[in-house]
C-alpha cells in the first residue's frame, strides 16, 4: 500500500470552484466577436429582411377606408357606409389618390417610421374597443330600463274611490 504525502502529485487535481459568471462572461465575449464567414453585407441584408414591409399608398388608403367604414358602422349602428363604401369603391378611391401622393413624394406607409407596426395595430384594435364599449353601454342602458320598468308600481284597477260616509250622499 502506497501512502501519499502532501508534496507528492496525485491523479486527482483539486480545483477551486468555477465562477459561473466568469464562464458566462467568457461565452458572451466569444459571441460578441465577429462570426466566422459573416460579412457586413450579410448583416445589412438580415436587418433589411427583419423590417416590416412598407405598405404602398394604395394599400394604406384602402386599409384606412375600411377601418373608418367599419368604425362608423359599429359606433353609429348604421349599415349605409358598408353599402356606399364597399371594397370596390374604396379600391377606386385608392387607385385615384395614390398616384397623387406618389407624385408629391408622400409615402403613407412610412409615416410612422419605426412605429408603423404599432400604428397599424392601433388602427385595427381601437375601433374594436370603441365598438365593444358602445355595445356594452347600450346593453347596460337596456338592462337599466328593463329594471326600471319592472320596479314601476302597477296601476290599480279601476276601483271607485271610497266615500267617507255610507250611502254616498251628504
Amino acid at each position: 500500500m502506497k501512502v501519499i504525502t502532501r508534496n507528492e502529485p496525485t491523479d486527482v487535481q483539486l480545483r477551486a470552484p468555477a465562477d459561473p459568471l466568469a464562464a458566462l462572461a467568457s461565452e458572451a465575449k466569444a459571441m460578441d466577436g465577429p462570426a466566422a464567414g459573416v460579412t457586413d453585407a450579410d448583416v445589412s441584408d438580415a436587418q433589411e429582411a427583419a423590417k416590416p414591409p412598407t405598405l404602398t399608398n394604395q394599400q394604406c388608403i384602402l386599409m384606412a377606408g375600411q377601418i373608418v367604414r367599419d368604425t362608423l358602422c359599429a359606433l353609429a349602428k348604421v349599415e349605409s357606409p358598408r353599402r356606399t363604401l364597399d371594397d370596390a369603391t374604396l379600391g377606386t378611391v385608392a387607385d385615384a389618390v395614390a398616384p397623387v401622393l406618389d407624385k408629391h413624394g408622400i409615402q403613407l406607409g412610412t409615416v410612422g417610421g419605426d412605429y408603423m407596426a404599432e400604428i397599424r395595430a392601433a388602427m385595427v384594435v381601437v375601433p374594436v374597443i370603441l365598438a365593444t364599449r358602445a355595445a356594452l353601454r347600450d346593453e347596460l342602458a337596456a338592462r337599466d330600463l328593463a329594471k326600471a320598468e319592472a320596479d314601476k308600481p302597477t296601476p290599480a284597477a279601476d276601483v271607485p274611490p271610497l266615500d267617507d260616509k255610507p250611502g254616498g250622499t251628504d
